[in-house]
């Protein structure tokens, strides 16, 4: 029972680079997806985030990686 559990659940990940305004968009359209366990944004800019940027609630947690370029071992540690 556990096995088919986790089968459905689903994490999205988002690569973006300073366009907050698209991101939260994207983000915002994930409320309401069927099995959405977790989203994870890989933040790929020198730049953090403006400190006003307001994360939508989409009923799930939101985990933001911030790095500065982006290589595919880096990524087996995000998710």
């Amino acid at each position: 029972m556990m096995i088919a559990l986790c089968l459905y659940l689903s994490v999205v990940v988002i690569l973006t680079y300073e366009r907050e305004a698209v991101l939260v968009n994207a983000v915002s359209r994930l409320k309401g997806l069927p099995h959405l366990n977790k989203v994870v944004v890989v933040w790929n800019s020198p730049q953090p985030p403006h400190e006003d940027l307001h994360w939508p609630d989409i009923g799930v947690n939101i985990h933001v990686s911030f790095i500065s370029y982006f290589s595919i071992m880096f990524f087996e540690f995000v998710v």
